[in-house]
């Protein structure tokens, strides 16, 4: 009944009070006019994401002096449609410069809580954008593949290369960002086989449809930077 209500209702904002008007008597420029409304599809995906949504409670992310809060942003990309994987992408690249005591980016987001916004435009572009059109990837899988990631860099730190995590993680990054999969197979493959690893077939997905490569992407790469609460992982699984 909520969702029929809402997708039946649009919000109006009227600007009665802008610059132009304010500053100008004469001007005869008509009120800023701002208009909202939220689709059947929509609401039904906020409401079946709401813990997801909740893990981003109070994470912030600070840029030299300015901080912003990761949940209040999320939804409102959800709102207008712009949550997408370059957001998740700034997140990681902020996470791994705030590993390395960068003066000018912090933040107290984990790598658990990137895996679930990962988990959220996953199921956003699924369900809104490409119209319920399905991905041909579940949740399940992409824990495992995160499992998959965690595992890797516990490997690497058992050897002693845990110097190598933050290399792997940031040549990973930039694959995709610019949506390379034969860059990002490639540093995957020339790091398992280093390690004497066996590569998870689920990978396999990546290589043959552009649209679970991202999520698996980034599921592998939330895992190798490492796990916060090992319970959340096994209860996920």
């Amino acid at each position: 009944k909520a969702r029929y209500t809402l997708q039946n209702t649009v919000v109006i904002e009227l600007d009665v009070n802008n610059k132009n008007n304010k500053n100008n008597k004469n001007n005869k420029t008509m009120p800023k006019v701002y208009s909202f409304n939220i689709s059947k599809e929509k609401a039904k995906f906020l409401k079946e994401n709401k813990d997801n949504f909740k893990s981003l409670s109070k994470t912030f992310y600070k840029i030299k002096d300015d901080i912003f809060s990761v949940l209040p942003q999320t939804i409102e990309k959800a709102l207008d449609n712009s949550l997408s994987y370059d957001y998740l992408n700034k997140l990681v690249r902020i996470y791994l410069q705030n590993a390395n005591n960068s003066l000018h980016y912090k933040t107290n987001i984990s790598s658990y809580q990137l895996q679930n916004l990962n988990l959220l435009i996953k199921s956003f572009l699924q369900k809104v954008i490409f119209g319920g059109r399905d991905m041909n990837i579940t949740d399940k899988e992409l824990w495992f593949i995160y499992k998959k990631g965690v595992e890797l860099a516990d490997k690497l730190k058992k050897l002693n290369a845990e110097n190598k995590i933050q290399s792997i993680s940031y040549k990973l990054l930039n694959a995709l960002r610019v949506g390379n999969t034969n860059q990002f197979m490639d540093i995957l493959i020339r790091t398992y086989v280093a390690y004497g690893e066996e590569i998870p077939s689920t990978f396999v997905k990546a290589i043959s449809n552009k649209d679970t490569f991202y999520p698996l992407g980034y599921s592998f790469l939330n895992g190798l930077l490492g796990k916060e609460n090992k319970q959340e992982v096994l209860n996920d699984e």
